[in-house]
């Protein structure tokens, strides 16, 4: 019995070590999957010194697939651009090649899991200004039918061995492909901030500042509305309207011209200021700028005159300047606020005098105050909008009081009594 509770202990054991060690086998597969350098059998670097830097490789020109374990490795020593004719970047996504020269074969080579691949392109004869692209898709659409290679749309440019050379006998001159220049600042001027019932800027200046030169160029601006930016703008015919954000968006790249890239978090300043966001787009080797400018100017549209107030006979002049509001109600064409300061100016010749019995009117005008910060705009040129208040006073009014009567009956007379109706204090 003790030996079955054993047996049966181990198998438990052992089922147990199973599933535990199961998903660290499918993690090692996963991860060999990941694109690698290729193998030292088939690509090694024979010398680094910088003039005769050299190197051998069991990849052949003409020749794209699966390298067999054992091929012989060929010598390549590395020449200049200037022997070559010929130059290659490996910049984002692709391959740019300048110069080419006749006879040139581009070789990519890589890992796979466990396979070592490599792909050839014989380069077509250019001009001294033109240049060629290889798109990393092509380098994919030639081996991803190879059954052994999985995951392969998932190459790596920047951990491949990527050269030029002119295949002859004998040590074959090459030239590995070089790293394009980093962008160390990008620097956009030039685009008006919005002002509002103006058109807006289409374009404006984009200096790249990198380690041989600072490039410029002329960039063109697409804007939308910030805070909707589903709403329909077209910066060609519309004009910026008031109390709106507006946002500046600018595709920017390079490579067409010079072989730079832009690095994984790169600087952008927009007129001095750091940009909104900068999208790297990832296969293109372009970014993607935005800048959020503040809010375009308000404007006033109308002010509407408070409701008038009513005050009681005698009140001083003091007074009825305490119970004028501080705000009017205000419309403004951004909607940016409902009421604003408003200044009311008495008269030193004011037609009121606290004395008087009768029943009083006046009006009394004020001026809207606009933000210090002139965020709003006036409704004209002609001046400050006004508003105005009526102010009633009300009369005196004596109302004859009832004389107490006496215990025979007989009134012994009454007193005149000044009334002031509750309503002349409301």
């Amino acid at each position: 019995m003790k030996t079955r509770l054993n047996i049966i202990t181990i198998t438990i054991l052992s089922l147990l070590l199973t599933i535990t060690l199961l998903p660290l086998s499918i993690h090692a597969e996963e991860t060999s999957l990941e694109p690698r350098e290729p193998d030292v059998s088939v690509f090694e670097v024979l010398s680094e010194v910088e003039d005769e830097f050299s190197f051998s490789s069991a990849a052949i020109a003409g020749q794209t697939g699966i390298i067999s374990s054992g091929t012989t490795k060929i010598q390549r020593n590395q020449v200049g651009p200037e022997e070559m004719l010929s130059y290659a970047y490996t910049l984002d996504g692709y391959i740019d090649i300048k110069n080419a020269s006749s006879g040139v074969y581009l070789i990519a080579q890589g890992k796979n899991g466990d396979y070592n691949w490599s792909f050839s392109k014989i380069i077509p004869k250019t001009s001294e200004e033109d240049k060629l692209k290889v798109n990393k898709s092509e380098i994919i659409e030639k081996l991803k039918n190879i059954e052994e290679l999985k995951n392969i749309e998932d190459i790596d440019l920047s951990k491949c061995k990527i050269w030029l050379e002119v295949p002859v006998s004998g040590n074959i001159p090459a030239l590995m492909a070089l790293d394009p220049f980093t962008i160390n600042k990008v620097i956009i001027t030039g685009i008006d901030t919005p002002k509002e019932g103006n058109t807006p800027d289409l374009y404006s200046k984009v200096n790249y500042i990198y380690a041989l030169e600072d490039i410029e160029n002329q960039i063109s601006v697409r804007w939308i509305p910030a805070d909707n930016p589903s709403t329909t703008f077209d910066p060609t015919n519309d004009k910026f309207d008031y109390y709106t954000r507006y946002t500046a968006i600018l595709d920017l790249n390079v490579t067409e011209d010079y072989n730079v890239e832009f690095p994984v978090n790169p600087t952008v300043t927009v007129n001095g200021d750091t940009a909104t966001s900068v999208t790297r787009n990832i296969g293109s080797n372009s970014i993607t700028v935005t800048y959020t400018f503040p809010h375009t100017k308000d404007k006033l549209i109308s002010a509407a005159n408070p409701s008038s107030i009513n005050v009681p006979n005698g009140t001083s002049l003091e007074d009825i300047v305490k119970r004028l509001p501080e705000e009017v109600s205000v419309e403004t064409a951004g909607k940016s606020v409902s009421f604003l300061d408003v200044k009311w100016v008495i008269p030193s010749d004011i037609a009121y005098d606290p004395a008087k019995k009768e029943a009083q009117k006046i009006t009394i005008y004020g001026t809207v105050e606009l933000p210090e910060d002139n965020s709003i705009l006036p409704i004209n040129n002609d001046g400050p909008a006004m508003v105005s208040v009526d102010i009633n006073v009300s009369a005196f009014e004596i109302i004859p009081t009832p004389a107490p009567e006496t215990g025979n009956g007989n009134s012994t007379g009454g007193n005149n009594t000044l009334i002031i109706p509750d309503t002349a204090c409301k």
